[in-house]
């Protein structure tokens, strides 16, 4: 993907989003995670901050839908300077179960935790018209990482997180 394929993807996540409600600061739970996001438009938010995804797992439904396409923008236009987030955000936008988890350093760890219920009710806001801008980056995320660190060691995973925006997107 060049430059130009590139930021334009990025202005089409970010219009999809445009009319996501801005959080309030209750809706950031947990606050070494968010704190960075307290109080700050997601279009002040620098790349230092973008550098991991587990700001991601806890913010409110309303945060996730506000700070999202900032953090796929981030994957888009600087996929290697937001290496970790780059390599962790299919695993925060797909419904995983303890199958994905085989060979992990979480294999039988998180069996009590049901990512896809969490994942269901972060994106309940969503509009059709974001679904398909979270689907859009899916099906672009080889050509945005063209190393496919990610898709390589976690196919099935990946093509999950697909089908579950492809069914958003379309519904």
């Amino acid at each position: 993907m060049d430059q130009k394929q590139r930021e334009d993807l990025a202005k089409r996540i970010k219009k999809a989003f445009s009319d996501a409600e801005y959080p309030i600061n209750d809706d950031l739970t947990v606050e070494y995670y968010t704190k960075p996001f307290a109080g700050k438009p997601r279009d002040e938010i620098g790349l230092d901050n973008l550098q991991r995804s587990e700001p991601l797992s806890y913010f409110s439904p309303t945060a996730f839908r506000y700070y999202l396409p900032v953090f796929l923008s981030a994957v888009v236009l600087h996929p290697y300077g937001v290496d970790v987030l780059a390599s962790d955000i299919i695993t925060k936008l797909t419904p995983l179960d303890d199958e994905d988890f085989k060979g992990t350093t979480l294999e039988g760890k998180i069996q009590h935790l049901d990512y896809r219920a969490a994942l269901v009710r972060k994106t309940q806001l969503f509009s059709q018209k974001e679904s398909q801008a979270v689907y859009e980056f899916m099906l672009n995320y080889e050509k945005i990482l063209p190393d496919g660190r990610y898709v390589t060691r976690r196919r099935t995973t990946y093509e999950k997180g697909i089908d579950f925006w492809k069914e958003k997107a379309n519904s």
